[in-house]
């Protein structure tokens, strides 16, 4: 998606006709890549909805944050969060790189990325907020590893720090996770918001797939289709509607839900069963668009 579409497409979410139903918060994320490999089309998206001043998060491997455009802007936003997964170079070459390259330091290019936002965010006085996130596997993770990957995080300045099991069960599951987290978290006492990120409900290898949640994330995607959540922004999934074709967000939304009945507002129908964040939040399901639209439009 080139950045005039782009633009044109949140111009549509953004309808000054519609105003008071304006999504509060925007997520930048990847359904099965980096969002910052498409740098030059996500830095104006960024300056466009700043201007508007809507929440803005990023979600990123925090490999590409060294960009002097990207160190700009980024803490002018409100959240970061880098998905990091494992404490050390080693690991991040072996596990998180599918190439296995051997001169790629990922582990610690993603701290130096961190410390220097953390130093433009402190002479900015930023209110962003960056929280790193972990899957945790047998192979990766250790009491010792963790200690030292926590005493990094805190070295350059990250807020929150969520860690899971994996869901799927691929690659086993750390018996003590839970132990190790609280530790930490004790040791730190408030310093840095440490906990365990799961599901209520475990996952089976079966359902991985799909999204639990009651609620309806819209996610905008490439193809300017909307999808019901990150998740199933690509081509296995069916989309629910087509915001390029669309004049505004809340007419297609009037369009497709306007008239709904009661068993067309269940998420089920248009395929998420799996709980997942928004990439642009907060009209969240079709009944509560619906309820918005209601009170609006329909009186």
């Amino acid at each position: 998606m080139t950045c005039e579409t782009l633009i044109q497409l949140l111009s549509k979410i953004l309808d000054p006709k519609w105003r008071h139903l304006w999504p509060s918060e925007f997520h930048f994320c990847g359904s099965d890549s980096e969002p910052l490999l498409a740098v030059d089309a996500v830095v104006p998206a960024i300056r466009f909805l700043l201007q508007r001043k809507r929440i803005i998060e990023l979600v990123t491997n925090g490999l590409l944050l060294s960009e002097q455009k990207l160190m700009d802007i980024i803490p002018r936003i409100h959240k970061l969060h880098v998905s990091l997964d494992v404490t050390n170079d080693d690991d991040y070459r072996d596990f998180k790189l599918p190439d296995g390259n051997q001169n790629t330091k990922g582990y610690t290019t993603v701290l130096k990325n961190l410390e220097c936002i953390n130093n433009q965010r402190q002479k900015l006085e930023s209110p962003l907020k960056v929280k790193v996130s972990f899957v945790a596997i047998p192979d990766t993770f250790s009491a010792e590893k963790w200690n030292r990957c926590i005493a990094d995080l805190h070295g350059v300045g990250v807020n929150t720090i969520r860690v899971r099991n994996d869901l799927s069960g691929k690659f086993g599951n750390v018996s003590n996770l839970k132990e190790i987290v609280d530790r930490s978290a004790d040791s730190y006492n408030g310093m840095i918001d440490i906990r365990i990120a799961a599901p209520d409900i475990a996952f089976s290898h079966d359902d991985f797939p799909y999204c639990r949640s009651p609620l309806l994330w819209p996610t905008l995607a490439a193809d300017g289709a909307l999808y019901p959540c990150a998740h199933t922004a690509n081509s296995r999934f069916e989309p629910f509607g087509n915001l390029l074709a669309a004049d505004s967000l809340i007419e297609l939304y009037q369009r497709l839900f306007g008239n709904a009945s009661n068993e067309c507002l269940c998420v089920d129908l248009i395929g998420c069963k799996r709980a997942c964040p928004p990439l642009i939040g907060s009209l969240n399901s079709p009944k509560t668009a619906i309820d918005m639209l209601g009170n609006s439009c329909y009186v």
